[in-house]
């Protein structure tokens, strides 16, 4: 907040608040031990209690990042609605293969996905993107396409929701596979084909079947980002 005041951005810069998954990325199966076990409401809770702290701290609006489908995502729609504050602008944005609990990426699931986001915002919710993020290029891309093939680029569209990628630029596919564990994280490798140069070709591909946003996740710099 203190940077976006110095450099007088307050009108053209946004601050996101990021609702990160609330057991592991890249994890659904962990995901569902977890509620199974616990209960959802604890967690709606989390979510209610973050999001609270991070608007206080001045941002303005909210980022579901990263999420473990649409069940982890109804954790974090559940403590916004509880917030009671429905011009809030929210963001969803799920791990980009929609990976299911047999860890393997499912991008026929993107389009259901995108129905009960529209039905989150036509039930209230200011949500304004549908993103996709943390998947590998290719696998960001097969969801994007399920979407557009489908219809469901266009029916979001008309119902106001933008359609947001940031990919991931290392080389996990075998680490996220066999199921990623943060305390096993060994030095990572980067994809030196899909670097600088290699990334805007890429962003190209996901502009043209319907992505409004690009960014860059996890490997991105700026030179990316640019």
């Amino acid at each position: 907040v203190e940077a976006r005041a110095r450099c007088g951005a307050e009108g053209s810069v946004r601050i996101l608040g990021c609702l990160p998954p609330v057991c592991e990325t890249h994890r659904p199966d962990l995901l569902e031990q977890l509620l199974d076990d616990e209960g959802e409401e604890r967690y709606v809770q989390f979510y209610r209690t973050v999001a609270q702290i991070l608007l206080e701290g001045g941002a303005d609006a909210l980022l579901g990042e990263t999420l473990n489908g649409q069940r982890e995502a109804s954790l974090v729609t559940a403590a916004i609605r509880s917030l009671e504050r429905p011009s809030l602008p929210l963001m969803l944005s799920f791990e980009g293969t929609f990976r299911g609990t047999d860890l393997l990426p499912k991008p026929d699931q993107a389009p259901a996905v995108a129905r009960w986001v529209l039905a989150e915002k036509a039930a209230g919710l200011r949500v304004e993107v549908f993103g996709l993020n943390c998947g590998s290029p290719e696998e960001i891309l097969a969801s994007l396409h399920a979407l557009q093939e489908s219809g469901w680029t266009q029916r979001l569209r008309e119902g106001g929701v933008q359609i947001a990628t940031y990919a991931n630029l290392t080389d996990r596919a075998a680490v996220y596979k066999a199921g990623f564990d943060v305390r096993t994280v060994r030095p990572v490798r980067m994809r030196e084909e899909v670097l600088g140069a290699g990334f805007v070709a890429w962003c190209h591909r996901f502009a043209c079947v319907g992505a409004t946003y690009c960014g860059g996740c996890c490997g991105s710099t700026p030179e990316e980002i640019r």
